[in-house]
């Protein structure tokens, strides 16, 4: 999804997949979730759940530094809360202070302490 023009600002609701998910740790799986961008407030949630966190749960969620964000404003960094859990103990998820880098239009990275993950834009 590419913006137009200036006066197009970024939206990042839809589907966006990442192949470098793993639960547990060492366990590779394809990640699927849908953003939901109201705002300045965005939120990412499983389409697809695994064995630490569920579908439909909330797998991160952040907000922009303003209601308006353009595409010559990227790259750009936010901080995101990133949930988890143990696998197989859904009532241990949790959260952790993350950051999200929006790299472009169709790609975003989240790094956490344990390492990051590369989604892109499905739709």
């Amino acid at each position: 999804m590419e913006a137009d023009t200036k006066s197009d600002a970024l939206d990042l609701s839809g589907e966006w997949s990442s192949s470098e998910y793993q639960c547990p740790v060492g366990v590779d799986h394809d990640e699927l979730i849908r953003i939901t961008q109201r705002g300045t407030a965005i939120e990412a949630r499983k389409i697809v759940g695994d064995n630490c966190v569920p579908t439909g749960h909330v797998t991160f969620a952040g907000a922009l530094p303003r209601s308006r964000v353009f595409e010559d404003d990227l790259p750009l960094s936010i901080p995101v809360d990133v949930f988890g859990g143990v696998e197989n103990q859904p009532d241990t998820i949790g959260s952790s202070a993350a950051s999200a880098r929006i790299l472009s239009l169709d790609e975003l990275v989240i790094s956490f302490p344990e390492g990051s993950l590369r989604f892109v834009r499905e739709d």
